[in-house]
């Protein structure tokens, strides 16, 4: 071991100066002079003192590491003072009422062909950024909440009687109309800001359809459905 590192070991158990021959290979035992306690190997004991000298997050360096071993297993421990904070925690007042969840589902597959362009969900998080920045821009409330990238499968049955099948990725975005923020919002509110999010979401990513759920409801929302009716077959439906 480096003899210029500023540290010392010492044995947990008897709090003896542990010490190993100048010559001592990674292979070589190390032991306690004075209660014979196991430490492992020179190798396991170097490694064990250099990850101690490594800065750790709001903890202070010791030059002293404590050394437990048992069945050649070494726990370092690090400052006997870097012990947790207690924390206490309080509900944050006006936070609490009944939970109103939201989802829009929409499709990252540009097209109907299978060899259509995959968005990145990135070019999702980006639209629904610019839709909320807007709002606030405005001095209009705006939902928040969490992308995560899925991947749908479905099936439908063609005209010919056959039946179809297919898979294609889609984005999600979930969160709450937390009581803290837009708690004091009505139903329809939401359900407008929805709509308004969905549709910037479905130019974006180019999709003819867009599946939303809010509060124990779901409905699609279709580029063309006045003028094309009820499709067969699903696009970016919802998971």
């Amino acid at each position: 071991m480096d003899k210029n590192i500023p540290i010392s070991l010492t044995c947990r158990k008897c709090g003896t100066k542990l010490q190993w021959p100048d010559a001592a290979s990674d292979s070589t035992e190390i032991r306690c002079r004075k209660c014979s306690e196991r430490f492992g190997t020179y190798y396991d004991l170097r490694n064990a003192a250099l990850d101690a000298l490594m800065p750790r997050p709001r903890q202070k360096k010791t030059k002293t590491v404590e050394l437990l071993s048992r069945d050649c297993n070494l726990a370092p421990a690090v400052g006997r003072s870097a012990q947790s904070r207690s924390v206490e925690y309080a509900i944050v007042p006006g936070s609490q009422g009944p939970r109103r969840e939201f989802r829009i589902s929409v499709g990252l597959r540009h097209g109907w062909d299978a060899g259509g362009r995959v968005f990145d969900i990135s070019e999702a998080v980006r639209a629904a950024s610019a839709w909320m920045k807007r709002h606030v821009e405005a001095g209009r409330p705006a939902l928040s909440g969490m992308f995560t990238r899925a991947e749908v499968t479905y099936a439908w049955r063609r005209d010919d009687g056959t039946v179809g099948s297919d898979r294609e990725p889609v984005a999600l975005f979930e969160g709450e109309a937390a009581h803290a923020y837009i708690g004091q919002l009505p139903d329809a509110t939401i359900e407008k800001m929805l709509n308004e999010l969905a549709t910037e979401l479905g130019v974006a990513l180019g999709q003819e359809r867009v599946y939303l759920a809010f509060a124990g409801r779901t409905w699609i929302l279709d580029a063309g459905a006045r003028s094309k009716g009820p499709a067969t077959r699903p696009r970016g439906r919802e998971v």
